[in-house]
């Protein structure tokens, strides 16, 4: 009888939002947000031994960014997306039976499957949960409330007045929204002298590409939009900036499967200012130029295209692209109304800038008629979407971090911290433009804040192997005397410039992995507190279950 609940439970995402485990109802192991970390987590977490794992989902879909946007996933060395991780890209590649090698990937880059439709992904995702019984609750709306003696979890509230209760929490969310309930956490830039970090802190300006006045003229002191003319900290002090987010759109040139770009009722062509004098002075010759390239090419079955294959991106735009520089500051901090209000204005920036590229007459030719040639993808997004056929997740590519009793930042770990590892890292410190501002001597547009700097480790053993870094354990632990039955894989305990290393999807996919087996574990072992888990044990089921640990 509970099998064929559960199945039900599974199969009818729109049924689920209305049901609700009562208080009596308690997991083992509760999973806060069913981004690709939170997926991992539930499913590690069941084939792991747990008798009860939950997932909770903020909307009707399981997989956050993994599945919601990003269809050119971020691999870089991707010998290290071991364990569960790579289980799914592989099956995910599997749905396309005889793709070859996107030539863009070294051919020892095996499974291909960093590019693939994004409802493929959901699929596969939701497959793997069902098969681990992992109990799935979807629309559940934020957290309102936690309930906690003496450190120890035992339920929350959420926003729609669901409860759940759980013996030992996951926190998968982007937001940290279990986490910042009880313990301390943090966001935006430390100083350079917080952590002796080089990266840290507000960077120098530079230009956005050729001099624009950031004034509407020279008597009314107003700034154009997009452009803040606030208070500044000095180089390398702290602020709580943080780099912008997105949506990463999903875009084809196929006539039968786009549903056209429109204009926003919310249009006001005076919000483009600062991108008319820039093309004004430095014309882009095509769309990624002006900021929205095509990342792919993204498999599709569409045929329609003539003789040549139908185009179908991931569509990702930088300078002054769809990254909504400086809209994202008060995200991480705000409450769940106010990230969602937040989140609707990064709908309609994008919409407005797309309309804008498509028709105005300062954006030259050439970029009009190429992005006259796209359309939303017909077949993705086509259940609860608003507007229709829009991503379902926000690029939410940091928000609060914890603050635990180990802070990770961009040094090194020493030999103690290496031989807690629960999985590998491998990216750039990476973090987007976060500010376009007025320069003070100048009132010339400036920019700040890009870190792209990479990173070498050493082994053990002393081999450099490339981008390669040892993630460890401590790193998802809120401090002991805050909270003891809770782990962070995502909104994990870091610098922000080290977090600008982790927050890749694969990765927090590993963390999630090793946080479900620590979740057991703390369950079996350690009366549920997630300090006093047994690493080495941890690892040892981590490395049977094929989780790459050292490189």
């Amino acid at each position: 009888m509970l099998a064929l609940f559960l199945s039900l439970f599974l199969a009818m995402p729109t049924f689920l939002a209305a049901i609700s485990p009562s208080k009596e109802n308690l997991f083992d192991v509760v999973v806060y947000g069913a981004t690709g970390a939170g997926a991992v987590a539930a499913i590690a977490a069941s084939r792991s031994g747990s008798r009860s794992v939950l997932l909770l989902s903020t909307n009707q879909h399981v997989g956050g960014m993994l599945t919601g946007g990003l269809q050119h996933t971020d691999s870089a060395n991707a010998t290290v997306i071991q364990g569960i991780a790579r289980e799914f890209f592989i099956r995910t590649e599997l749905q396309y039976p005889g793709r070859p090698t996107d030539p863009s990937y070294p051919p020892e880059h095996s499974p291909p499957g960093w590019l693939f439709e994004s409802h493929v992904g959901e699929h596969v995702l939701n497959q793997m949960l069902s098969e681990a019984n992992v109990t799935v609750v979807r629309g559940v709306k934020a957290v309102r409330t936690v309930v906690s003696a003496k450190g120890v979890i035992s339920s929350i509230t959420t926003e729609n007045n669901q409860e759940f209760s759980g013996r030992v929490w996951v926190d998968a969310s982007y937001e940290g929204e279990v986490a910042e309930k009880l313990a301390t956490m943090t966001w935006g830039r430390e100083a350079v002298k917080t952590y002796n970090e080089t990266a840290a802190g507000r960077q120098k300006t530079v230009s956005i590409g050729s001099p624009v006045n950031a004034f509407w003229d020279n008597k009314s002191g107003a700034v154009l939009p997009h452009v803040y003319s606030g208070p500044v900290v000095g180089v390398g002090e702290a602020d709580m900036w943080i780099e912008p987010y997105d949506f990463r759109l999903c875009f084809t040139d196929s006539p039968g499967n786009q549903v056209p770009i429109t204009q926003p009722a919310s249009y006001n062509t005076t919000e483009w200012e600062l991108w008319r004098r820039l093309y004004t002075k430095k014309p882009p010759k095509n769309l990624a130029a002006a900021g929205l390239g095509c990342l792919g090419p993204i498999p599709n079955n569409y045929s329609d295209c003539g003789s040549r294959q139908c185009s179908k991106c991931d569509m990702l735009g930088m300078n002054h692209g769809t990254d909504w520089t400086n809209g994202a500051w008060q995200y991480p901090n705000a409450s769940w109304s106010e990230r969602q209000r937040i989140w609707r204005k990064h709908i309609e920036y994008t919409r407005g800038l797309l309309w804008f590229w498509k028709q105005d007459l300062s954006v030259p030719l050439a970029v009009r008629e190429e992005i006259s040639q796209y359309g939303h993808c017909s077949d993705e997004y086509d259940k609860d979407s608003d507007p229709p056929h829009w991503p379902h997740q926000l690029y939410v590519r940091e928000a609060k971090r914890l603050v635990g009793d180990w802070v990770w930042t961009e040094h090194a770990l020493d030999a103690n911290k290496s031989s807690r590892s629960v999985g590998l890292g491998s990216y750039n410190f990476d973090c987007h433009f976060v500010s376009r501002l007025v320069d003070p001597t100048t009132s010339l547009v400036v920019k700040e804040g890009r870190v792209k700097v990479k990173q070498e480790q050493p082994a053990l053993s002393g081999v450099l192997m490339d981008q390669a870094f040892v993630m460890p354990y401590d790193a998802m632990l809120p401090q002991e005397s805050e909270v003891k039955n809770l782990l962070v894989p995502v909104a994990l305990s870091a610098s922000h410039v080290r977090y600008n290393a982790v927050r890749m999807e694969p990765t927090w996919m590993i963390l999630g992995h090793a946080a479900g087996v620590a979740a057991v574990l703390a369950v079996t072992d350690t009366s549920c507190i997630v300090n006093a888990v047994n690493v080495t044990h941890l690892q040892g089921v981590l490395v049977q279950q094929k989780q790459m640990l050292w490189p």
